[in-house]
């Protein structure tokens, strides 16, 4: 075979560039520290890669909501047990008032203690995150949400709750709203409520009030009157629906409901069952405040004043459990926030173990495949330096 001396040429200087551009390539390598410089390195390897890249950085969002959620939840938290102390001191004052031996200015005093406490529920109620947007207002949060009325508060939140992505198909509340935590809570005993009518002038009172068949109980109001040592419950449409004769501390039933009454009735004395109205938990404490306030002037107004007070006291039992259910759901969520936040955390790792046997360097093998390249590139431009040095006239001289 022939081989010119342009071919010869030719060749050699196509090996010099060869060698030069695969040195080249693995000197980027080097400086880049990756294996993948371009996608016509390993084009399958680049495209799980850049999907990896996606999720890595999914991942780092999660996170990053996950840190917001937590702290929201956080404080939400610290004014819900903030809420809980002032409702429970809020008991506490109550149970002291309603003391036989509490004097009118003892009374006084409480009732006032009472109100500082009401505005401190208030306040907590327009707790901020410190950032400007408040806790319990819903996706309405520019704004405190709670303003004191002469009865309860008004709410200008609204009953919608910012969702957060903490995981693929994972979502958590922000908070709860203010209508979720201080309002629509039910009167009495979450079923009906029991009142003792204002011009009674015995001492009848009421000492426990339950539902002890939820099957039969209709929702409906009830009388339940004395007359020559007889009970009479009649309903709504004054149909006879129960009676006997009243003994002191003895439960009285009827459809469902169970009332225990003490004391001594006068002819003509009464006491109403009613459904349950929603309420807010303003309104709770003000009608607390209200009781301790007045002073019965005989026993016939300290026996109401007995009834009136076991009802406020099952509102203010019914506030705290409204209180302590909302914390137990801010448990829940934290927890639910921390379980993400492990499954992501464990996701992230494995995603960059494979970006990382995907991309990065083996530089062992790489500073061997540079030093050979280099003893390849400079026997190539030996050998045509000798290749170019050979020319037919150098025998003719």
């Amino acid at each position: 075979m022939r081989v010119s001396t342009a071919a010869l040429h030719a060749q050699g200087v196509a090996n010099i560039l060869r060698n030069q551009s695969a040195l080249a390539k693995t000197q980027n390598e080097l400086a880049l520290a990756t294996r993948l410089v371009s996608a016509k390195d390993d084009p399958g390897a680049w495209a799980r890669a850049a999907g990896l890249d996606q999720q890595v950085a999914q991942f780092a969002r999660y996170q990053d909501n996950a840190s917001v959620v937590e702290h929201r939840l956080g404080l939400e938290e610290t004014a819900l047990t903030s809420a809980t102390e002032v409702l429970d001191r809020v008991r506490e004052l109550a149970l002291q008032a309603n003391s036989a031996n509490a004097s009118r200015d003892a009374r006084q005093s409480i009732a006032q203690e009472m109100q500082s406490q009401l505005e401190q529920l208030l306040a907590i109620s327009n707790s901020g995150d410190g950032e400007g947007r408040y806790l319990f207002a819903g996706t309405n949060d520019g704004s405190a949400p709670f303003s004191m009325a002469a009865v309860g508060a008004n709410y200008s939140g609204n009953a919608s709750q910012r969702l957060m992505d903490i995981g693929p198909e994972r979502s958590v509340a922000l908070g709860d709203t203010g209508a979720q935590v201080f309002q629509n809570l039910r009167g009495g005993n979450g079923t009906f409520a029991v009142s003792a009518a204002a011009g009674n002038t015995g001492t009848v009172k009421l000492d426990g009030a339950k539902v002890f068949d939820a099957s039969a109980w209709d929702g409906g109001s009830y009388t339940v009157s004395f007359a020559a040592g007889n009970y009479q419950v009649h309903d709504a449409g004054n149909t006879l629906v129960a009676s006997g004769a009243y003994q002191s501390g003895t439960a009285i039933r009827f459809r469902g409901a169970e009332l225990t009454l003490s004391g001594a009735p006068v002819d003509g004395d009464s006491v109403s069952v009613t459904p349950s109205q929603t309420q807010d938990m303003f309104t709770v404490v003000q009608n607390m405040i209200a009781l301790v306030s007045a002073m019965p002037a005989d026993a016939a107004g300290r026996a109401h004043e007995q009834t009136n007070f076991f009802g406020a006291l099952q509102e203010l039992d019914t506030a705290m459990e409204r209180v302590m259910s909302v914390r137990a759901t801010v448990g829940h969520r934290l927890n639910a926030v921390d379980d993400a936040g492990s499954q992501i955390e464990a996701l992230d790792v494995q995603a960059n173990s494979t970006l990382s046997s995907l991309r990065d360097l083996d530089y062992a093998e790489a500073t061997a495949r540079l030093n050979l390249q280099m003893t390849a590139l400079q026997a190539a431009q030996q050998s045509y330096s000798r290749i170019q040095g050979m020319s037919l006239f150098d025998f003719l001289r």
